[in-house]
């Protein structure tokens, strides 16, 4: 993350502080099971690595918690990243924010959940600052509590489902840049959208599927 807004921390504050919203997913290694939890988990980009599944397990789980919003949206920008996305399951479209999330990890960390950039600014897979972690109520806000990658991904997910929903959209710039873009550098370059997306978009969850045909 290289970007943070801070006239909205603020406001996002005060709405997540009403709403009573917690962050559930600071998860504990030692209790994830991903092949008891999850009956279908998705290819994510992040598969080679130890502790890839764990990733993916936490990541699947805040969407259906609370990052489920985002997979009831359908933002302008979706099928640029998943062609099948607009008739998809919602496991399926839950499936495809998970890959995307590990692409964009791939250009924040490399998946390396220990990464710090910025002169010890932004912390882990997706490289959040503690300041944006605390604005938008994530559980973990401090340096070290990021560099957990459950934790991690819980808060990033958290932060996409305002964002997304705010502005309608992936990656979409008019006299700013909107939804993960307002956040994260790797959707601000055409470069990278475009890498990302040549991955997401041949994975089975964002394929078209075929229209069932009704009887007469």
């Amino acid at each position: 993350m290289r970007k943070w807004f801070a006239r909205s921390i603020g406001v996002m504050a005060l709405g997540l502080a009403v709403a009573g919203c917690s962050e559930n997913a600071q998860v504990n290694r030692a209790q994830v099971n991903p092949s008891a939890q999850l009956t279908n988990i998705p290819v994510t980009r992040w598969d080679h690595r130890p502790d890839g599944a764990e990733w993916t397990q936490a990541a699947m789980s805040a969407l259906q918690s609370h990052g489920s919003s985002l997979a009831t949206l359908e933002p302008k920008d979706v099928d640029t990243y998943c062609p099948g996305y607009r008739t998809a399951s919602a496991e399926d479209r839950m499936a495809f924010w998970a890959g995307l999330i590990s692409g964009l990890a791939k250009h924040e960390s490399t998946w390396r959940e220990e990464a710090i950039g910025g002169g010890n600014q932004w912390f882990g897979l997706l490289q959040i600052s503690p300041a944006t972690a605390r604005g938008y109520g994530c559980n973990a806000t401090s340096g070290k509590a990021l560099l957990n990658g459950e934790s991690n991904l819980s808060c990033g997910i958290r932060i996409m489902g305002v964002t997304v929903p705010r502005d309608n959209a992936i990656a979409v710039r008019d006299s700013r840049w909107r939804g993960i873009a307002a956040d994260w550098a790797p959707f601000q370059s055409s470069s990278k959208r475009a890498e990302i997306a040549a991955w997401t978009k041949q994975q089975p969850y964002c394929q078209v599927k075929p229209q069932k045909k009704g009887f007469f």
